[in-house]
């Protein structure tokens, strides 16, 4: 199933404020996060919990596959996760009926941008983003789990050069995946580089560079 583009059009004209766009503007300039915001197409709705964030996924089709909802700690960064995970999908929450799940990559649509960009994936949807200001020269793409990093995903990057970023405890199951996929011809290559560090695993990309 897929949501409408009038959908879309609607939530991200509100204009709603949530709390990861209020974080962003503490660590980056404005337009550095509007830009970010209006490439991934970000939106705060009040649907499930005040002030939470709706990740859009997207295909290279500019097909909407998804609205993952999840709320940020407006000072922190952090996902909500007391007294539970703070995460939802749109479809969920509005009870549409009969709508048939089927995921696609976070920021899958912005591949069409430019065919000469690297492709970055990394797990964390605000990693992504956070990224896309720090590293502009890749497309900054999430898999939204760790799980997630699979042939079913991965496939419209099939003909495109990739560097994968794995969660600190990730890096050789992602390293094995990728393997497997460069055999049916993806050229996927994945860094150690918060491998080794000395942080806990679930450690991540945009902690490393902003140190939180």
């Amino acid at each position: 199933s897929y949501h409408s583009l009038e959908l879309l059009d609607k939530m991200y004209n509100e204009n709603k404020t949530d709390h990861l766009t209020e974080f962003l503007k503490m660590r980056f300039s404005k337009d550095e996060v509007f830009k970010a915001t209006q490439n991934y197409l970000i939106t705060g709705t009040n649907i499930c919990w005040f002030y939470s964030t709706v990740f859009w996924q997207i295909d290279d089709k500019e097909q909407i596959h998804a609205g993952k909802i999840m709320q940020y700690d407006r000072f922190t960064g952090k996902r909500e996760k007391e007294p539970y995970n703070h995460i939802n999908w749109l479809h969920k929450a509005t009870k549409e009926p009969d709508f048939n799940l089927n995921q696609c990559l976070f920021g899958l649509h912005r591949v069409n941008e430019d065919y000469q960009k690297t492709i970055a994936i990394v797990e964390s949807e605000k990693t992504a983003i956070i990224m896309s200001i720090l590293l502009p020269h890749y497309i900054w793409i999430a898999t939204g789990s760790k799980g997630n990093f699979k042939f079913e995903l991965l496939e419209p990057l099939k003909k495109r050069n990739v560097i994968a970023f794995p969660d600190k405890g990730e890096y050789k199951n992602w390293l094995q995946k990728s393997i497997e996929l460069n055999a049916f011809g993806f050229k996927i290559a994945v860094s150690d580089l918060i491998e080794q560090t000395d942080f806990e695993n679930g450690f991540d990309l945009a902690d490393y560079y902003l140190n939180l």
